[in-house]
């Protein structure tokens, strides 16, 4: 099981122009929790890290914005774009030995680009 309830804003659908903005949260599965964040006692020996068995839950809370950019004007042809975004881990994904001595709860992305709309 996996939910994803998020809450958006989109501005300038009808121009040149457009900008999002959104906040999530991530609900996991107990399933998900074990075979993403999870450490067997096998895993344990093989990797140094403490055996760890998390429950599912809230998985993260964050937020991402999108802008757009177009090149020619209108909805149509060559345009440029950028996404941010950050989450935080939470409750067990967070305590998880894999996050915690080998990774961060804190999770950033970014991307440039560039797009083409026929």
């Amino acid at each position: 099981m996996a939910a994803e309830p998020f809450a958006g804003l989109f501005h300038g659908c009808r121009s040149p122009h457009l900008r999002a903005r959104r906040a999530e949260c991530h609900l996991r599965a107990r399933c998900h929790a074990d075979y993403y964040f999870g450490v067997s006692p096998t895993g344990a020996l093989a990797s140094g890290l403490a055996p760890f068995d998390p429950d599912g839950g809230l998985e993260s809370l964050g937020a991402n914005v999108l802008a757009t950019h177009s090149l020619s004007g209108g909805r149509k042809g060559w345009s440029v774009f950028g996404i941010a975004s950050f989450s935080r881990l939470q409750g067990d994904f967070a305590r998880s030995p894999i996050v915690r001595d080998a990774g961060s709860a804190d999770q950033v992305f970014g991307s440039v680009g560039v797009g083409y709309t026929f």
